[in-house]
């Protein structure tokens, strides 16, 4: 007997030494939350995921804002947050019906101010600064704060995008000037066609076809050796204007779900980019056919790179990051943010394109760069990381080499796609790719150093993302 108890106790002892012993739970008691308490929270924390959704959070925030609001108030809810609708439902054990509420998302206009205020107003939520009722309130006014710049300040911001672009392609003070005027037409022509309710599309594609006609009509008098539009670059104002559309395109944001595992949306995301660059696709290509039946002869600038690395050029970058955060409703304390990332990635982008070999692999380096301290910086700043990240990495997108693809693919329509047509707008796609998965690893990395200063804000999300509904009686066996 006594050799019996001798083995099972070594036996214990072995047990407990190579596996980590599971410390008993209890069930919590049911929720006592009362009804209506519970579906105004439901109701708060569904029309704040739906707020972050159209200002143009990522899924992944957009649902720790959810379940930062449901946990402060005591329940835990199951959240599901799509670039299409907000789903969210508060189960009581089946002794109670749950409490579930939809809402559809049915616009969606980037404004990262009211995405930050938002942010902010998350934070007192869980931090327990605020009751129920003034919570509500507060987001009430949020959904009726109107935009914070004026649209002639949207159009300057843009017209200083062009000329950005195209000075960091090499122009001169003429080029800049044309791409100013062609992305000041393109942002007033866009605005009057979404007021029409036409499709993302059309509107791309019209938007492209405003610089590239202008680039025609610069094509055509260059033909004519007349006058000083002879020394003028079309594919520089091109461009540009292409660069401004690719920024609103949200590449970065559909990688950046894909990779917090937010698959559904990603894949909306991804088709959604993939149709509005095909709108830029065809209303280059469209116009360029145009001029070319028309007899307009083709002008295109032998280079389609960035200009020698300087100073000057990183100058410019900051110029395009301050230009896009305009159009962005990015705040004015945002702005020293953008323009430092913006420098720091165009920085990184151009002077290791020697070390690398290819456009691609220096522009990944660059959004790696602007992803990690971007994280960093949204941790301490609270300023959303979507808005860092775009405005930081959009002078690296590569307007010139998707134009100069198109340019190509249009004057070989008549017989096989040239070579270089296939390389050029190749190189695109492979920039576009590497700015997006660049710039979500290195906000990954940088995850654990960019956390939220708020502590509740921090557990309450991890708990509610665990679905822990269950709490420890035995702490002592738990930190054993």
């Amino acid at each position: 007997m006594e050799d019996v108890a001798r083995k099972r106790s070594v036996r214990d002892g072995l047990r407990s030494w190579v596996r980590q012993d599971t410390p008993s739970h209890t069930s919590s008691e049911p929720s006592q939350v009362d009804h209506l308490h519970a579906a105004a929270v439901v109701d708060l924390a569904l029309r704040v995921a739906e707020l972050a959704v159209q200002a143009g959070a990522v899924t992944s925030e957009a649902t720790s804002f959810a379940l930062t609001v449901t946990s402060a108030y005591g329940l835990a809810a199951d959240v599901d947050v799509t670039w299409t609708s907000v789903t969210i439902s508060y189960h009581r054990r089946g002794r109670a019906e749950p409490i579930t509420g939809f809402r559809g998302v049915r616009k969606r206009n980037t404004n990262y101010t009211t995405l930050a205020q938002l942010t902010h107003l998350i934070d007192e939520i869980g931090e327990g600064g605020l009751d129920l009722e003034e919570a509500r309130e507060k987001l009430d006014a949020l959904y009726d704060n109107i935009r914070p710049y004026r649209g002639w300040v949207i159009c300057l911001g843009q017209a200083v995008l062009g000329a950005g672009v195209a000075a960091i392609l090499g122009g001169r003070a003429v080029e800049m000037g044309f791409a100013a005027l062609a992305n000041a037409l393109l942002f007033i022509v866009q605005l009057r066609l979404a007021r029409t309710q036409l499709s993302v599309f059309f509107i791309q594609a019209v938007g492209a076809a405003v610089p590239t006609a202008m680039a025609v009509g610069i094509m055509h008098m260059r033909s004519l050796q007349e006058g000083w539009f002879y020394s003028v670059s079309p594919s520089l104002i091109v461009a540009s204007g292409i660069v401004s559309l690719l920024a609103g395109v949200g590449v970065v944001a559909a990688a950046r779900d894909a990779m917090d595992g937010n698959l559904i949306t990603a894949t909306a995301r991804a088709f959604d980019a993939v149709l509005q660059t095909s709108g830029i696709v065809v209303g280059v290509s469209v116009t360029l056919w145009i001029g070319f039946k028309l007899g307009v002869a083709g002008y295109i600038a032998p280079t389609g790179g960035y200009a020698s690395p300087s100073a000057l050029q990183i100058v410019w970058a900051c110029l395009i990051a301050i230009g896009v955060g305009f159009g962005f409703q990015l705040g004015l304390r945002a702005f020293p943010y953008a323009a430092i990332l913006a420098a720091l990635g165009f920085g990184v982008y151009q002077y290791s394109f020697e070390w690398i070999g290819n456009a691609p692999g220096a522009a990944a380096l660059g959004a790696l760069v602007v992803g990690f301290l971007a994280q960093i910086m949204t941790g301490r700043t609270r300023i959303p990381l979507i808005a860092l990240v775009t405005t930081g990495v959009v002078a690296m997108m590569p307007g010139s080499s998707l134009y100069r693809g198109l340019y190509e693919l249009t004057s070989s329509f008549s017989g096989p796609i040239s070579v270089q047509a296939q390389i050029s707008l190749a190189q695109a796609i492979m920039i576009g790719l590497a700015l997006a998965a660049g710039s979500s690893f290195g906000a990954q990395i940088a995850r654990p150093l960019g956390l939220p200063s708020a502590r509740l804000f921090r557990i309450s999300t991890l708990r509610a993302l665990n679905r822990s509904n269950r709490q420890t009686t035995n702490t002592e066996a738990t930190g054993s």
